[in-house]
């Protein structure tokens, strides 16, 4: 959508063996009325998931991932992903994390620079 990733929908398309699509699986979003014009800095994106993962007992201390290499992108969150029947809420956002690593990872949203989410991967 307007040449940026929206980070919250997921679309499947199925293709039969004459690559004809028979099935669309999720929420095809046609228009977002919001510019493609980042508000905050990489440099900053990167401030804000770093201090994010300081406060993180799994990682605070890697220095690894503190002082390493980030892969951040640029795109759309919907703030009301996940809650049925709600409205789209839609805003600009980045993804953020350690390159090579799936984990920890964040959300932060473009517009009020706060961590929209965070996963640091821990499951029990």
């Amino acid at each position: 959508m307007n040449n940026l990733i929206v980070f919250t929908s997921d679309v499947i398309f199925s293709f039969d063996k004459n690559d004809d699509n028979y099935f669309l699986s999720g929420d095809l979003i046609n228009t977002i009325n919001l510019n493609t014009k980042p508000l905050m800095k990489q440099d900053n994106v990167t401030e804000k998931y770093i201090a994010r993962v300081e406060q993180d007992g799994f990682y605070k201390e890697n220095t690894e991932i503190i002082n390493g290499c980030f892969d951040i992108e640029f795109g759309y969150y919907d703030l009301n992903a996940g809650i049925s029947y709600a409205d789209k809420k839609i805003t600009k956002a980045w993804k953020i994390n350690s390159t090579n690593k799936d984990y920890p990872f964040a959300y932060i949203n473009d517009d009020n620079s706060e961590i929209i989410y965070y996963d640091n991967g821990i499951r029990f």
